[in-house]
């Protein structure tokens, strides 16, 4: 009997060195090849290339990520991107590879995959209204509304702005610097005309107080809004509407800005103890024909307020797009001020 429990002690105690061994060669006997897009706007770019190490299909781990488990022995091979449908590799890398390798990719817009490093790009925010079929080119590169990522090497160059079918710029801005951390913003205001905000208001004088925000709206003619010009009408309420009032009207002539409308966002804190809220009436301002009704709901909007004060308003200036509701597209705040 004891020497029937000695064996089976003996084999239980192989067993265990046998499994730690197979740990052993999987933990050492392989490296790990990591891939990942960091930018394309395409959200399914990953889907739409297959990568391979010497040949090998690597493994989809997430919706950006492909991994591939590389014998440790054969870690020095090639690294292939290929198009899904094509035969051809559109990026090709000679590799050697360490315990975990990570590669990181980008894929601008019109152009071939590539290897991402933080000293070879620079992120820009952009933000683009432009009539239906027209697109924006910076140094060859179509920009997007959103984040783009700019090679260092083609920071600075012509922004131009192309028709639809058009072949040639209908309008340019020359010897343009890009930077780092920077916010563009461009309104297309007639077929060959576009405005480019910079922040702030450079002839309009500051709201007296930061309960205060001069507010402008941008007008770009839509399927749904499509006339020469609006009337719009602004209101403000408590946020239990137990008041609207109105505030001013302005007329706004198709793809221009409006001048300036002053809100107070601390309209009712004394009477109803909460910030203002706003929306407006749109009319043809031509005609008087009502385009859009305060009562319908679809034009309320509130300013954002300052992170430690619900009464003081984030932005001394703001532009706006019409719409339904109007959406934000820029602001100076008011602690830059205090900080630059």
């Amino acid at each position: 009997m004891k020497r029937l429990i000695y064996l089976i002690l003996i084999m239980f105690m192989a067993g265990l060195v046998s499994c730690e061994k197979d740990g052993e060669l999987i933990k050492h006997g392989y490296f790990t090849l990591n891939t990942s897009f960091i930018y394309s706007p395409d959200a399914n770019v990953a889907d739409n290339y297959v990568f391979l190490f010497n040949g090998d299909t690597l493994l989809i781990s997430s919706a950006f990520t492909r991994t591939g488990y590389i014998d440790r022995y054969n870690a020095m091979g090639t690294l292939e991107v290929v198009e899904k449908g094509q035969t051809e590799a559109e990026y090709s890398q000679e590799l050697i590879l360490t315990e975990n390798t990570t590669l990181q990719f980008i894929k601008l817009p019109g152009q071939a995959i590539d290897i991402y490093t933080t000293d070879s790009y620079t992120q820009v925010s952009v933000t683009i209204t432009l009539f239906p079929g027209y697109k924006t080119i910076f140094n060859g590169q179509e920009l997007v509304n959103g984040f783009n990522y700019i090679r260092n090497n083609k920071l600075s160059g012509n922004l131009e702005f192309y028709g639809e079918d058009e072949t040639a710029p209908v309008y340019t801005i020359e010897d343009m610097i890009l930077k780092a951390d920077q916010n563009i913003v461009i309104l297309q205001s007639s077929s060959t005309e576009f405005i480019s905000l910079e922040g702030g208001a450079s002839d309009e004088e500051p709201p007296a107080s930061e309960r205060l925000s001069k507010v402008n709206f941008y007008y770009a003619p839509t399927e749904a809004l499509n006339v020469d010009s609006i009337r719009l009408e602004m209101y403000s309420y408590d946020q239990d509407i137990n008041e609207i009032n109105p505030i001013g009207t302005i007329v706004i002539e198709k793809g221009k800005l409006s001048p300036y409308l002053e809100l107070d966002i601390a309209q009712y804190q004394e009477t109803y103890g909460t910030p203002a809220g706003f929306a407006y009436s749109l009319y043809n301002a031509e005609t008087g024909d009502l385009i859009e009704d305060i009562w319908n709901g679809a034009t309320m909007f509130s300013i954002e307020a300052q992170s430690d004060d619900q009464y003081k308003s984030k932005y001394k200036f703001a532009t706006y797009q019409i719409g339904r509701p109007p959406k934000f597209i820029m602001g100076d705040e008011w602690q830059s001020d205090a900080e630059q």
